[in-house]
């Protein structure tokens, strides 16, 4: 009886199991229980009950050829299945989806490849590069400018035309460093309303990852899992046909509601991580630094104003380094690769090109082939947001996706799971009773 009774519960669970989501398996490559079953509600219970039913008709062999020869001998009946456990992708702040998104990726991806990453991501740490210091260098460098000219009765930066150029380039754009590197009328126009999906509402709840399963966040975890994000979701450049935004990404970087405002951010990013590593690579250079010292040292002099000599060097070189990012930043859009610190051989601009530059639209240059592609550059901002951030919004982008199929337009992440936990309670026709317990579900 308790062999019969084994037997049925594993087929009954396999078979709650073959009904996963067709859909997100075809799309994502990921197995999990859609709950709702295609409905605008979500019911643990009706997963039980499905385990039920399933049970039932094995033990009564429902179906067989010639039932006689398989009749129930037992008599066995589930009467009552419980639902005391199961995991949802969402549960554990995403750590549900993860575990298994990290799975498929790790039979795809050598750890050569991903050590390259992780040194990517060190560099940028190391020298802060995603920190947000250069600004306040520019308010600083401004404000001593202005202090000058009311010192010296005058407009300062009139007075010679690289530093009138040189102020032009620090300052931020009116409508943001994407206008200058791209004509933003050709982009997509899509929108979302972001209320509607995962990530900004109150979610379903499971009992969190089953016991004893072998996953960890740890870093090389974390760059599988921004490896599967890459390959599974489009980009500005790879975008994914059918897609409901086309800079799934970028909106998983961002958060915004509409594909230009994602990719206006990311243009941001992108700027003030090569500015920095720009200002970095000009003062580690002892060549540019002289180049700089002796083109300060000319204009003060001929100012007659020697003390202003460090702050018109400063300015020069948070220039020369704006010019040079606004160009890396457009030949990386263009699909090109930009360094991530470069080298003498690796600048493009001179010192003197600052005077000469009209707009930055115009800019243009060699084409890089060593380097840091777009996507690579995706690969280090994916490493600085939270694990709940980016597999929320993947999930959100999920939603987005698999609602526009058929039979789909009330799918919701949070109320699939890849594992259930049930209390059976089986009874005999001959008075016996028996209560099992039960844990299945996708490694």
């Amino acid at each position: 009886m308790v062999l019969e009774l084994e037997c049925v519960t594993d087929i009954g669970m396999n078979s709650v199991l073959a009904e996963f989501h067709r859909e997100l398996l075809a799309r994502y490559n990921l197995f999990f229980i859609d709950t709702s079953y295609g409905t605008d509600y979500a019911s643990y219970q009706e997963t039980a009950e499905h385990l039920q039913k399933y049970m039932n008709e094995n033990l009564k062999c429902s179906g067989t050829f010639l039932p006689i020869l398989t009749k129930d001998l037992l008599s066995l009946e589930v009467t009552n299945v419980s639902v005391s456990g199961f995991s949802v992708a969402s549960d554990e702040d995403g750590a549900v989806l993860r575990r298994q998104a990290v799975d498929v990726m790790k039979d795809e991806f050598l750890i050569g490849y991903l050590n390259k990453v992780k040194d990517w991501f060190e560099v940028v740490r190391e020298y802060e590069l995603n920190e947000n210091v250069t600004d306040i260098q520019k308010k600083v460098v401004q404000q001593e400018i202005i202090e000058w000219e009311e010192t010296l009765g005058g407009p300062l930066a009139s007075e010679k035309g690289i530093l009138k150029k040189a102020l032009d380039i620090i300052k931020t754009p009116t409508n943001g460093f994407l206008y200058l590197v791209m004509d933003v009328g050709k982009l997509s126009k899509q929108e979302i309303a972001v209320e509607e999906y995962l990530s900004a509402r109150r979610l379903n709840q499971g009992t969190g990852m089953r016991e004893n399963m072998p996953y960890e966040d740890t870093f090389v975890n974390e760059l599988l899992f921004h490896e599967y994000i890459l390959k599974q979701v489009g980009r500005y450049q790879a975008e994914k046909e059918g897609s409901l935004l086309k800079y799934q990404a970028e909106y998983i970087l961002v958060g915004r509601n509409s594909d230009v405002a994602n990719l206006k951010e990311i243009a941001e990013r992108l700027f003030l991580l090569r500015e920095a590593a720009n200002i970095f690579h000009i003062i580690s250079s002892e060549e540019k630094m002289e180049s700089t010292k002796i083109v300060s040292a000319a204009i003060a002099n001929l100012l007659t104003q020697p003390e202003i000599e460090p702050v018109i060097q400063t300015l020069l070189v948070l220039a020369w380094a704006g010019l040079e990012s606004v160009r890396d930043v457009k030949l990386l859009f263009q699909g090109d690769r930009v360094p991530l610190i470069k080298v003498e051989g690796e600048w493009f601009y001179g010192i003197h090109s600052i005077e000469s530059y009209i707009e930055y639209e115009n800019l243009d240059g060699k084409v890089e082939d060593a380097g840091l592609t777009y996507a690579d550059y995706l690969r280090v901002f994916l490493c600085f947001e939270t694990s709940k951030n980016k597999t929320y919004r993947l999930m959100d982008i999920m939603e987005m996706d698999i609602r526009q199929t058929k039979g789909n337009a009330s799918f919701r992440m949070d109320a699939c799971i890849d594992s259930l936990e049930a209390n059976i309670l089986v009874k005999s026709g001959y008075g016996y009773s028996f209560e099992l317990k039960r844990s299945y579900g996708y490694d």
